[in-house]
């Protein structure tokens, strides 16, 4: 009878189901998540960009900025420490099972336990108070204190099938993970992942097979995508825009929250003590230039700590502009006539990074400031966040607000709360501690301008452009979206779909 129902569930599935591309989708990325398809060790890249194959959560960021649903159809708060998540019905897992209110209870149980301490996405559940399934197609969360983004922090929050998690034990899952996506893992392996069509997907993927190809230098990936090896390559850099559309390809730019820049530590006594000398650094480097020439006007120049697309991004702050004759002033004001010197410690992953730290000491050399830059490897630099173990007194920066698209979530980093704090400013402090527990949505976004307008007059680093992100499509792809790092795989279309 099992072979029977096994066999009607194929003829559904091949007669009226979606329809599929000939070949199998292949990408190209950089790396794979070092806890491989477990999707609460990362809420970062690489991760993001991949468990949209295989996982949902109860919402999703559309690139607007406007939160959507997903596995829940829509949400609502009837008190400041109550939610209520109502699901989608009718979507099951890729062994079958079903997704329900009782999963989610279950996911949360699973993110309770002593092992998800040592996972990154814990913090996305450090203020729930319980998780209670009040039916099957409805979630009650109980929180320990105001979280007004709550269901924006559950759009990272990716749903795994509990029952296989339970019997395989976590490890196992990280090998052969089970979600509601568009695609299955086959096998995971160092050089990729080959991930085939999941039968019960209520949100398909365009071709019966995906392969993601591990190629870590964006040149090879450049490469495969104009041999046509790939159809897709994350993470590519605008000096290879004209490349991949000599291919016949294109490149597709999204937002991703965030804001590259340099973090003072303001914790050592050094130059930067001086609010002047902080104000003199902004007037001297020329953030325009790098959004039109280096970006190739694909991001924005940053005004303040946070980008545009941002719950409580200041309007009123218009950017310092850039003036060089403005910044000598200031420097001179503080005593430093001549200029000084400083070490910044900087991340290169692509070739465009270096780019933007060349042009940024050029242009402060020409004010006298001589920034030496320390480009050291990610690991190096995971270690001075975490232990403070920096060679110089600025290091580059990532000013963050995913996922909730919030900018405390990004400032707290920058602050006393901040288990090794290179800038512990009581004021700030406050305001972030203030702003994470404000439910009303007009009084914490007032608060969230206040802070950017206070770190803004004082900087607390060197705000340079809005983060973005460059895929390379091939002439395959026609259509692709990728929103703050979240590839959504159901969403690519193929020329070649039958």
């Amino acid at each position: 009878m099992t072979h029977v129902w096994r066999l009607a569930v194929f003829l559904c599935i091949t007669l009226s189901g979606p329809s599929f591309a000939a070949d199998p989708l292949r990408v190209a990325v950089p790396a794979l998540p070092p806890g491989l398809g477990n999707p609460f060790t990362t809420g970062s890249i690489p991760g993001i960009d991949i468990y949209m194959a295989m996982f949902d959560g109860l919402a999703e960021l559309h690139e607007s900025g406007e939160l959507r649903p997903a596995l829940a159809t829509s949400w609502e708060a009837t008190d400041e420490l109550t939610w209520e998540f109502a699901l989608r019905e009718g979507v099951r897992f890729a062994n079958g099972e079903p997704f329900t209110a009782a999963t989610v209870e279950r996911v949360f149980e699973i993110l309770s336990t002593p092992q998800a301490a040592t996972w990154s996405m814990i913090r996305e559940v450090s203020k729930l108070e319980s998780v209670e399934a009040v039916s099957p197609t409805l979630v009650r969360v109980t929180t320990k204190s105001p979280d007004l983004m709550l269901p924006a922090r559950f759009a990272a929050l990716l749903m795994v099938e509990p029952g296989y998690w339970t019997d395989v034990g976590a490890e196992a899952f990280a090998r052969r993970p089970m979600g509601t996506g568009p695609y299955v893992v086959e096998s995971w392996a160092a050089q990729g992942i080959d991930l085939t069509a999941n039968e019960y997907a209520w949100r398909p993927g365009p071709t019966n097979a995906l392969e993601m190809l591990v190629v870590p230098e964006s040149s090879s990936r450049l490469a495969a995508l104009q041999t046509d090896a790939v159809d897709i390559s994350l993470f590519m850099g605008p000096e290879d825009f004209p490349m991949v559309e000599a291919a016949g390809g294109r490149i597709a730019a999204y937002p991703q929250g965030g804001v590259i820049g340099l973090s003072y530590i303001l914790v050592n006594e050094s130059v930067f003590d001086d609010p002047k000398i902080r104000q003199a650094m902004t007037y001297a480097v020329n953030r325009d230039l790098i959004a039109a020439v280096i970006f190739d006007g694909q991001t924005q120049p940053a005004t303040q700590g946070a980008s545009r697309l941002t719950f409580g991004y200041n309007t009123d702050l218009e950017g310092y502009p850039y003036d060089p004759d403005r910044a000598r002033a200031l420097l001179a004001e503080a005593g430093y006539p001549n200029g000084f010197a400083f070490t910044a410690d900087v991340v290169t992953p692509q070739p465009t990074d270096a780019l933007v730290w060349q042009q940024v000491a050029g242009d402060l050399a020409k004010v006298g400031i001589r920034m030496t830059v320390n480009v050291m490897t990610f690991s190096r630099y995971i270690q001075g966040m975490y232990q403070g173990t920096w060679t110089g007194e600025a290091f580059g920066m990532n000013y963050g607000s995913l996922p909730a698209l919030d900018p405390l979530i990004g400032y707290q980093y920058h602050s006393c709360l901040w288990l090794k704090p290179w800038n512990c400013n009581p004021q700030q402090t406050d305001l972030i501690e203030r702003g994470l527990a404000e439910f009303d949505r007009d009084t914490r976004r007032g608060i969230v301008e206040k802070l950017l307008k206070v770190t803004y007059d004082e900087p607390i680093g060197l705000y340079l452009y809005e983060r973005a992100r460059f895929d390379a499509l091939g002439s395959r792809i026609t259509s692709y979206r990728a929103p703050f790092g979240y590839t959504s795989f159901h969403d690519i279309e193929v020329s070649d779909a039958q």
